[in-house]
C-alpha cells in the first residue's frame, strides 16, 4: 500500500488549556487501565496486613488445634507455614502488581512527554520570523528540552498515582477501625491539617520556582548571545561588564534557590512532625489498652505496622499535590511562549495528498504594511501589480525593507494589514507545502541545516516519502508507538524525493537540471573544483569509477607535459609518500575511520614489528626529531591556532600529553613506558611533510624492506580501518583529485596547486566527466549552519535550492552577491531562459541597467512603491630543501622579522618552502594571483614593470634579506609588477595562506607586516614626489 500520513500527525491547532486536561485528552483510556491495576491491588494489599495478625493471634497464640480450612485439617505447625506463605504469595502479587503499574505509569508518561515535546516543535515551526528576534535560540531550546523534562512522571501518575495512594492509604484506614475505632482516628486526625497546610506553602514555593525559570531562560539567552558575539565581545573590551551580569544574575538565581530550600525543607520538617504523633498515641493508648485487657498483643503490633505503611501512600499524596501544582503552573507556562497570537494557522501545514496547485497567476498587493515589533512601519500600504512571468527588480537601499518584501512573497512573516493574492489564491491561506513547492527564495545569507549539500538542495523535493509498505511493515513497533505519541508516521529511511513538485518523471532529468543551474549561475568552475575534494565509495557508482581509473594515464601525461608532475607525490608500492603518515607508508593503504583506542592497538602492533625487525634505534630517532619539530613550532601558539588543527591526527589532549613528555625527556628525567610508546607513536599520527621535515633515509629502508610483511596484516586486521592504494581501483579513502592523480598534491604553493587543478578541469571536461564528478558535490557534509563550507559556496547552494524545484515564483534578495554586476547580470538571463515563465523577483540596493526587466519597484522605506516599466537609472620551477634549521636562521636573520620572538620565528619557518630560479626566470609576474611573500637568501632580482624593456631602469633591485610581494598578499590583489631574477636566487617563499592566518592569531607579526607595507607605500610616495621635482 501507499504510504500515508496517519490521523495523529496532525496535531490540533492549540495546545491545551491546563496540563490535566492534556493528559486526559491523550491517555484517558490508559489511565482507565492503570486504575484498573490499582483496584487489583487492593484486596492484595488488605490481605498482607490481615495475615500477620492471623499468623501472631491463632498460628502461633492460637490453641483450638486441628484448624480445617476447604476441609483440610491443619495442625499448628503446617497451619503456621500454610499463613506463612499466604502472607509470601500476598507480598509476591503486590510486589508484580506494583512493577507493572510503575512501568505502565512510565511508559505512558514518557509517550505523553514524546507528543508535547513533538507538539512543541511544531507549534516553533509555526512561529512567524519575527518571533525569533524577541526569542533566543538557547531558551527555545531549553524549554522543548530540560523544562519538559520533569512533566514526564507527573503525566503518567496524573490520575493512577493519587487513586492507588488514596486506595491504598484508605484500605490501611479500613483494617486500623476494624481493629479499633480508636487507632483509625489517631491515624487520621492530623489529616485536615495537613491538607490545608501543605497546599498553601507549595503555592509559595511554587511561585519561587516560576520566578527561577524565568530567570534561568535569561540567563540561557545571555550565554548563547555571549557565545556568538564572542569575538565582538572581547574586542570591544566587553568581558568585564559581561562576567559581572553573569555574576548578578547568578546571584540572583542563588537567592531564589536559597528561599525555596528554606520554604520546602520547612514543609517537610512540619509534615514529618505530624506523621510521628500518631505513634505517640499508638503506644500510649494502645499500650495500656493491652494492659487493661481490651485490646490483644497481635492487633497492637499489626496496627503499628499499618499505621508505618499508611505513612507511605499519605507523604506519596502530599508530594503529589506539591508536584501536580508545580508541573501545571510550567504547563501554562510553556503553553503562554508556545502559543503567541501570531503564530500561524495549524490547518496552513496540514499534509493532504492532494495535487499541488501552480502558482503562475498575476500577483496583487492591497494596501500590505508590516510593522516591526517596534510598531515601526516597515512596508507601508504597498499597492501593485505583477504581471505573470514578469521579471522585477526591487530597488531599496534599505536592506530592512528588502528583506520585509521579499519575506512578504514567501509568507514568512504576518501582514500587519492589507493582502496579497496570486491568481485566484490568497497568499495569506495558502498550505506550507503549496509555498515551499512553488515560491523560491535565494539570498546571499541561508542557512545550512548540518547534513550533506544534497539533502540541503533538494528540500523543497523531500515533501512526502514514497514507500510501499506491506503488513509487516504496517507492525513495525516504532510505527505505531509514532501513531500511539501523535508523532509524524513517515519513515525516515524512505525516499523521499518527490519529482513532481518539479514536474521531472526520472531522476536523470533533475541531474541534468541541476547541472543547468549551475552553468547559468556561472558556478561551474567553482562547484566543479568543490568536486574535486569529494570522496565515494567506487561500489555506489562503479561507472564513474571506471572511466576515472581510465582518466588516469591521459591527466599524467599532460601534467608531464606542462612540468608540473613534480609536484606530486605519486603512490608507488617501492617508495615513501611524504604525505602519508608512517602506518600509511608501511600497509600502502589510507586511513579511512578507526576509533582512539582501534588507532593506538594497531600503532603498538606496528612498533613492536619495528623492533622485531631490528629498526627500533631508527625509529627512535626519527620519533623524536619530529617530536623536537612539533613542540618548538606550536608550543607557543597551541592547539587552538588553525595551523595546528591542519596536522588531523593529533587532538589538543595528545599535544598535550606530547609536551609534557618532551618537558620530562628535555631534564633527563625517564619516560614510562607509556610515554616512550607515545613518542614512538608520532610517525604514525602525522606526516613528515606536514612538519616540513624529510624522510630520513634509515625510515625508508625500513618500511620497503616490511612493507611486504605488513600488507597481508591489513587485509587481515585492519580491513575496516584502512583501504589499500591499488592503481587499477578508486580509493574512497582519498579525494577525488588525489584519485584522479592516484597521489597527494606536494606543498608546492597556491600558483601550482591551482594550475594542476585547473589542468585537471580541463581536461575533465573535454573527458566529459565534468558534469558526472560535479554531481559528486552532493555528498560533501556542510556543517553546523554551513560552518564546513564557505559563504560563496552557501550562496550558490541556496540558489540550487531555489531554483532546483522549477518554482512559479522566484524571489532574489541579493543572491549570487559574490558574483560581480556583469556575471548576475548574465546569470539572470540564463534564469530567464530555462523559466520563462516564472515570476522573477530581484532585490538588489540598486540596479545599473533595468533593460532585462519587464517592471521595476523602487522602494524607499516604508513608502509607496512607484511602477512602471524598465528604466535606467542615472549614475616556478621549485626544489623543496628540507632544513627547518636554515629557514629559521633566514628569518630570523631578515630585518623586517628582527624582531620576532623565537617561537614566532619558528612558525614562519613552519610555513615557509624554499624556491630556487636561474638568472631571466620570474619569481612572480604581473597579474598572478599573490602565493606568498619571499626573502631572497641568495642571488639578485629586480622588480619591474610588466611592459618594461631590457633598456628600462628597474623599480627596484631585491637582494638578500629583502622581504617582498607581501604587499599583494596582505591587500589579497592580483602582483602589479614582475619579480626578475638577474642571477640565479634561492629565496624563501612564507605561504600566502599561512601568512594570512598567522597575522590574523599573532599581533606582534601582523604589526611587522603592517610597518613593512606602510614603508612601501611611503617609499612610493617618495619616488613619486622625486619624479615630479625633477619634471620640474
Amino acid at each position: 500500500m501507499k504510504w500515508r500520513p496517519g490521523q495523529s500527525s496532525t496535531p490540533p491547532d492549540r495546545l491545551e488549556p491546563t496540563l490535566l486536561s492534556f493528559v486526559w485528552r491523550y491517555s484517558s483510556r490508559h489511565q482507565f487501565a492503570l486504575l484498573a491495576i490499582t483496584l487489583l491491588s487492593f484486596p492484595v494489599l488488605y490481605a498482607s496486613l490481615e495475615l500477620p495478625k492471623r499468623i501472631l493471634n491463632e498460628a502461633i497464640g492460637g490453641t483450638e488445634f486441628p484448624v480445617q480450612i476447604l476441609g483440610i485439617n491443619f495442625q499448628q505447625l503446617s497451619f503456621l507455614l500454610l499463613l506463612s506463605f499466604a502472607f509470601l504469595f500476598m507480598v509476591l502479587c503486590g510486589g508484580l502488581i506494583k512493577m507493572r503499574l510503575n512501568i505502565y505509569k512510565g511508559v505512558v508518561g514518557e509517550r505523553l512527554l514524546r507528543r508535547l515535546r513533538y507538539r512543541l516543535i511544531t507549534q516553533v515551526l509555526r512561529f512567524p520570523t519575527a518571533r525569533f528576534r524577541r526569542t533566543s535560540q538557547g531558551e527555545v531550546v531549553s524549554m522543548v528540552t530540560a523544562e519538559v523534562e520533569p512533566l514526564s512522571g507527573i503525566m503518567g501518575d496524573a490520575l493512577a498515582l493519587p487513586l492507588f495512594q488514596a486506595g491504598q492509604m484508605l484500605t490501611i484506614l479500613t483494617f486500623l477501625f476494624i481493629q479499633n475505632p480508636w487507632f483509625g482516628l489517631a491515624a487520621v486526625a492530623l489529616v485536615p491539617l495537613q491538607a490545608i497546610i501543605t497546599p498553601l506553602l507549595q503555592r509559595r514555593i511554587n511561585r519561587l520556582h516560576r520566578e527561577r525559570v524565568r530567570r534561568v531562560r535569561k540567563l540561557s539567552e545571555l550565554i548563547g548571545e555571549c557565545v556568538q558575539g564572542l569575538d565582538d565581545l572581547r574586542s570591544n573590551g566587553g568581558t568585564p561588564y559581561a562576567l559581572a551580569i553573569f555574576s548578578h544574575r547568578l546571584g540572583g538565581i542563588f537567592h531564589i534557590r536559597g528561599d525555596i530550600f528554606r520554604k520546602k525543607f520547612f514543609m517537610k520538617f512540619l509534615n514529618n512532625f505530624i506523621n510521628n504523633l500518631p505513634p505517640f498515641l499508638f503506644y500510649a493508648v494502645g499500650g495500656y489498652l493491652v494492659i487493661q485487657g481490651s485490646l490483644s498483643i497481635g492487633a497492637l503490633v499489626a496496627a503499628i505496622t499499618a499505621y508505618k505503611d499508611i505513612v507511605t501512600p499519605w507523604r506519596e499524596l502530599l508530594n503529589y499535590i506539591s508536584q501536580i501544582q508545580e508541573t501545571s503552573d510550567r504547563y501554562k507556562s510553556l503553553r503562554d511562549q508556545f502559543q503567541p497570537d501570531d503564530i500561524l494557522d495549524a490547518e496552513l501545514f496540514e499534509e493532504s495528498g492532494d495535487e499541488l496547485p501552480r502558482l503562475n497567476g498575476a500577483i496583487r498587493f492591497d494596501q500590505v504594511c508590516i510593522t516591526d515589533p517596534n510598531g515601526t512601519r516597515v512596508l507601508s500600504d504597498i499597492s501593485l501589480s505583477v504581471p505573470a512571468g514578469a521579471m522585477v527588480a526591487v530597488q531599496s537601499s534599505n536592506s530592512t525593507v528588502r528583506k520585509a518584501f521579499s519575506q512578504v512573497l514567501s509568507r514568512s512573516i504576518s501582514l500587519s494589514s492589507g493582502q496579497v493574492n496570486i491568481g485566484e489564491h490568497d497568499l495569506g491561506r495558502l498550505n506550507q507545502a503549496v509555498i515551499s513547492a512553488r515560491i523560491g527564495l535565494a539570498t546571499s545569507t541561508p542557512y545550512l541545516f548540518n547534513a550533506s549539500v544534497g539533502e540541503n538542495i533538494y528540500m523543497p523535493l523531500r515533501r512526502n516519502p514514497r514507500a510501499d509498505l506491506g503488513a509487516q511493515e504496517l507492525d513495525d513497533p516504532e510505527l505505531l508507538e509514532s501513531l500511539a505519541s501523535g508523532n509524524s508516521t513517515y519513515p525516515v529511511n524512505a525516499e523521499w524525493l518527490d519529482l513532481d513538485i518539479a514536474r521531472f518523471s526520472k531522476l536523470d532529468e533533475l541531474n541534468q537540471w541541476w547541472l543547468m543551474i549551475v552553468d547559468a549561475m556561472g558556478s561551474e568552475d567553482y562547484l566543479s573544483q568543490r568536486a574535486l575534494d569529494a570522496r565515494f565509495e567506487p561500489s555506489d557508482r562503479p561507472s564513474l569509477a571506471k572511466k576515472m581509473i581510465e582518466f588516469r594515464p591521459r591527466l599524467a601525461r599532460r601534467l608531464a607535459e606542462e612540468n608540473l608532475a613534480r609536484f606530486i607525490h605519486p603512490f608507488e608500492r617501492d617508495a615513501l609518500n611524504p604525505s602519508l603518515t608512517l602506518t600509511e607508508n608501511l600497509l600502502f593503504a589510507v586511513h579511512l575511520h578507526s576509533s582512539r583506542d582501534e588507532h593506538v592497538a594497531t600503532t603498538s602492533q606496528l612498533i613492536k614489528r619495528f623492533t622485531a625487525a631490528g629498526f627500533g634505534p631508527e625509529l627512535e630517532h626519527f620519533a623524536r626529531g619530529l617530536l623536537e619539530t612539533l613542540v618548538h613550532t606550536f608550543a607557543s601558539i597551541g592547539s587552538n591556532h588553525p595551523m595546528f588543527k591542519r596536522l588531523g591526527g593529533l587532538t589538543p589532549e595528545i599535544f598535550q600529553s606530547l609536551q609534557d613528555l618532551h618537558q620530562k625527556q628535555s631534564t633527563g628525567r625517564p619516560l614510562s613506558n607509556t610515554e616512550a610508546e607515545l613518542r614512538l607513536s608520532l610517525p604514525f599520527m602525522v606526516t613528515v611533510e606536514q612538519l616540513d621535515m624529510p624522510l630520513p633515509r634509515p625510515i625508508c629502508t625500513a618500511v620497503l624492506a616490511m612493507r611486504d610483511e605488513c600488507i597481508p596484516l591489513h587485509e587481515a586486521l585492519f580491513q575496516s580501518r584502512y583501504r589499500p592504494l591499488d592503481e587499477k581501483r578508486v580509493n574512497p579513502g582519498i579525494s577525488v583529485l588525489e584519485n584522479l592523480l592516484f597521489g597527494k598534491l606536494a606543498r608546492a604553493g597556491e600558483t601550482n596547486e591551482r594550475n594542476i587543478r585547473s589542468i585537471i578541469a580541463e581536461e575533465l571536461l573535454q573527458a566529459g566527466l565534468h558534469g558526472p564528478l560535479s554531481m559528486l558535490i552532493r555528498s560533501i557534509p556542510v556543517g553546523l549552519g554551513g560552518a564546513e563550507v564557505p559563504p560563496i559556496a552557501q550562496e550558490r547552494f541556496a540558489f540550487l535550492r531555489a531554483t532546483i524545484k522549477k518554482p512559479d515564483i522566484l524571489v532574489l534578495d541579493q543572491a549570487l552577491a559574490s558574483h560581480s554586476v556583469a556575471q548576475r547580470n548574465e546569470a539572470l538571463r540564463k534564469i530567464r531562459r530555462l523559466l520563462p515563465e516564472t515570476t522573477i523577483f530581484v532585490l538588489e540596493p540598486a540596479f545599473s541597467n533595468m533593460e532585462q526587466f519587464d517592471q521595476t519597484i523602487d522602494l524607499q522605506d516604508s513608502q509607496p512603491p512607484q511602477r512602471g516599466g524598465a528604466q535606467t537609472p542615472a549614475e616556478s620551477p621549485t626544489e623543496t630543501i628540507e632544513d627547518f634549521e636554515n629557514k629559521r636562521k633566514v628569518i630570523a636573520s631578515t630585518e623586517a622579522f628582527a624582531k620576532l620572538s623565537p617561537a614566532q620565528v619558528r612558525l614562519l619557518a613552519y610555513a615557509s618552502r624554499w624556491v630556487r630560479v636561474e638568472a631571466d626566470e620570474l619569481l612572480f609576474r604581473s597579474g598572478d594571483l599573490p602565493d606568498g611573500a619571499y626573502i631572497v637568501v641568495e642571488g639578485l632580482a629586480e622588480l619591474r614593470w610588466p611592459d618594461a624593456t631590457a633598456e628600462d631602469e628597474p623599480i627596484s633591485e631585491v637582494g638578500p634579506g629583502r622581504l617582498i610581494g607581501d604587499l599583494s598578499v596582505i591587500v589579497d590583489q592580483p602582483r602589479n609588477m614582475d619579480l626578475l631574477a638577474i642571477k640565479p636566487v634561492l629565496a624563501l617563499r612564507i605561504e600566502r595562506r599561512e601568512l594570512l592566518e598567522i597575522v590574523e592569531n599573532d599581533a606582534a607579526v601582523a604589526m611587522i607586516l603592517l610597518r613593512t607595507v606602510s614603508g612601501h607605500l611611503f617609499n612610493a610616495a617618495e619616488t613619486i614626489r622625486g619624479e615630479r621635482t625633477d619634471e620640474r
